[in-house]
């Protein structure tokens, strides 16, 4: 088997090493709400109302840094977009943003390595609409391959809409994140049914899909 971790928030409690790593700054703030989820009982709400903050959750899916590949999904409903545009899907090693999906003010998504953005803007989502992303990372010790994809959460399979083989900000990775993850304002934001899967085994070696 592949899926390396899975988390569904499930356990109701936002408190650091529970289901997660919590990192809140500034304005920003990390709950677990029950009232708008995607399957279960709860999901993550990362917010922001006030001054520039983060409020993201980190889940490892090693223990010790690897260069991949590694294919992670997350579920996200927007209820506020950000201010400006912050990440909301990080594939990492807690130092070095290697992977991320950003969100724009204008409710688009993006694909980053370290450096800056990669292929063109998705579509813009709804708000108040369940979606799921997905985010690839594969380096080989000199490039990176990156593919960030898409799709409502009807069961359709997410396509992609920003991918490289080139990247040049190779690394070794060891954690998933959601949430604000960067600074930003006037964000709110929910997550659910955060996985990750590496190409190992028979099946769930590949993209984890809906």
């Amino acid at each position: 088997m592949a899926r390396l971790t899975q988390v569904g928030f499930e356990l109701n409690s936002n408190t650091g090493g529970v289901e997660f790593t919590t990192g809140v700054s500034g304005g920003g703030a990390i709950a677990i709400s029950s009232s708008i989820v995607r399957s279960g009982g709860y999901a993550l709400r990362t917010s922001n109302s006030g001054i520039a903050g983060i409020a993201r959750a980190s889940v490892p899916f090693v223990t010790s840094a690897a260069a991949g590949p590694y294919y992670a999904r997350a579920y996200v409903y927007i209820a506020t977009n950000p201010s400006a545009i912050h990440s909301v899907l990080l594939i990492w090693n807690a130092v070095t943003a290697y992977a991320q999906i950003r969100l724009a003010s204008n409710g688009t998504l993006e694909l980053w390595d370290s450096v800056g953005k990669i292929g063109s803007s998705s579509s813009a989502l709804s708000t108040n609409t369940w979606y799921c992303i997905e985010l690839k990372y594969r380096s080989n010790g000199s490039s990176t391959e990156l593919d960030a994809r898409l799709a409502p959460d009807d069961g359709s399979t997410p396509v992609s809409f920003a991918s490289t083989t080139s990247s040049t900000n190779p690394g070794t990775v060891t954690q998933v994140t959601v949430g604000g993850i960067t600074s930003s304002t006037g964000y709110d934001l929910y997550f659910d049914d955060l996985a990750v899967n590496d190409t190992s085994g028979s099946y769930q070696n590949s993209w984890c899909g809906q």
